[in-house]
């Protein structure tokens, strides 16, 4: 078998105990640790001089770009659309209520025309029943001034049936 580790860097104590550091907090091998550090910088392609990550950024950028597309072509095509339909429905919403409402006023009012009109004739029928038989009362006491003392009986008798109708 060869050995794969034939390569040495060289490095100062410092970086070392650093790489130990977080080796023992990854709870890997320092060997482990460089090497995915390696690939990782290599598939990323980062510069680890940045600390500011452009490329994130970037990323972060870019997707929020794409978002804000996205949410603009939803909004022409479902959002706009939509609020025009609910307005041209309000609209007509409108207009049948103020329909309505002018039918139901029109109706209301002949109603209570014709009710005023069926409430004077009761008022009018009323009146001329109680004329009727008040003038009719007269006649019977003008008749029972000039008769006898048997008829004053009758004229009571008659008097009550006529109050009675």
């Amino acid at each position: 078998m060869e050995d794969t580790n034939i390569k040495n860097i060289r490095f100062p104590v410092e970086t070392d105990q650093q790489l130990i550091k977080l080796a023992e907090k990854l709870g890997r091998t320092k060997l482990t640790v460089f090497k995915q550090m390696t690939e990782y910088f290599y598939r990323s392609r980062k510069d680890p001089l940045d600390f500011n990550d452009d490329l994130l950024k970037n990323t972060i950028v870019k997707g929020h770009q794409n978002l804000t597309g996205f949410i603009k072509v939803q909004e022409q095509t479902l959002l706009m659309p939509m609020k025009q339909d609910i307005d041209r429905m309000i609209g007509s919403q409108k207009k049948i209520l103020e329909c309505f409402n002018k039918q139901i006023l029109e109706h209301n009012r002949q109603s209570e025309q014709q009710l005023s009109a069926l409430q004077n004739q009761l008022t009018a029928s009323q009146q001329s029943k109680e004329q009727l038989k008040s003038r009719f009362v007269f006649l019977l006491d003008s008749y029972a001034k000039a008769g006898t003392v048997g008829k004053e009986e009758l004229l009571r008798k008659i008097k009550e049936q006529i109050k009675s109708l």
